[in-house]
């Protein structure tokens, strides 16, 4: 029925609107501080945009599935040219340019 309605699959959908939210996070759209749960990389290499977001090393199940370290992989894994738009349509545009595929699990 999904495919024939032609959505995306549900797991794409949620994925999107994680990143959607950390976008806005980050951007100081809503009223949830980025100061106090993300920090910016300061470190440069040549297969990482400069967006991307260190994740703290937790072994806790409860901890690494949770909205922040579950997002910030996803983020990480963004292109440059997605992660690095200026305003939310922009953001919004690009996220949905990419291909399902970029959101599936491995």
């Amino acid at each position: 029925m999904v495919i024939a309605l032609g959505w995306e699959p549900l797991q794409v959908r949620r994925v999107k609107i994680r990143l959607l939210l950390l976008f806005k996070i980050q951007q100081n759209l809503v009223a949830i501080p980025a100061d106090y749960y993300l920090i910016q990389s300061d470190s440069r290499t040549r297969g990482q945009h400069t967006f991307r977001i260190p994740t703290a090393r937790k072994d806790v199940h409860v901890y690494r599935f949770s909205f922040f370290p579950r997002t910030i992989r996803d983020w990480n894994k963004l292109p440059s040219a997605v992660s690095s738009a200026s305003s939310l349509e922009g953001y919004r545009t690009a996220l949905g340019d990419l291909p399902t595929a970029q959101f599936c699990d491995e």
